[in-house]
C-alpha cells in the first residue's frame, strides 16, 4: 500500500503521508487515537502539510510564483490542473480549540486519494 496522497482526478503523486502535520503542527503519525480532540475532528476535512519541511517541489515552486503570500495549489500534471488545497501566509487561522495557529499549507481532502 502506498503511503502517498494522490490527484482524485488525475491519480499524480502529490506528497507522502510523512509530510503531513495536524492542526496542532504535530506529526500525524505521532498522534494517538486517545489524543484525538474535538479541533481534530473539526479539522477531518483538512489535510495540512508542514511548510517548515516542503518536500514536495511542485509545492514549492507554486507558493514562489505566490510570493509566499496566498494562493492556490493545483496538480503538477499538465493536463490535469485541478485545484487541490491552498496556502495562507498572511491571514493566520486558528484551530477551534483557540490556541494553536493553523498550518497555512492545506489539502482538500475530497481532491485527494488518502492513503
Amino acid at each position: 500500500m502506498s503511503n502517498n496522497y494522490r490527484c482524485r482526478k488525475c491519480r499524480c503523486c502529490l506528497f507522502s503521508k510523512e509530510s503531513t502535520i495536524t492542526c496542532h503542527n504535530e506529526k500525524l503519525i505521532n498522534v494517538s487515537d486517545d489524543q484525538q480532540n474535538e479541533c481534530y475532528d473539526r479539522s477531518s476535512n483538512v489535510i495540512f502539510v508542514d511548510d517548515r519541511k516542503i518536500n514536495e517541489q511542485w509545492i514549492q515552486e507554486q507558493i514562489d510564483v505566490g510570493e509566499w503570500i496566498k494562493g492556490r495549489l493545483t496538480c503538477p500534471t499538465n493536463n490535469c490542473k485541478a485545484r487541490v488545497g491552498c496556502y495562507n501566509f498572511i491571514n493566520a487561522e486558528f484551530c477551534h480549540c483557540g490556541k494553536y495557529q493553523l498550518p497555512p499549507i492545506q489539502f482538500n481532502r475530497s481532491k485527494v486519494d488518502v492513503p
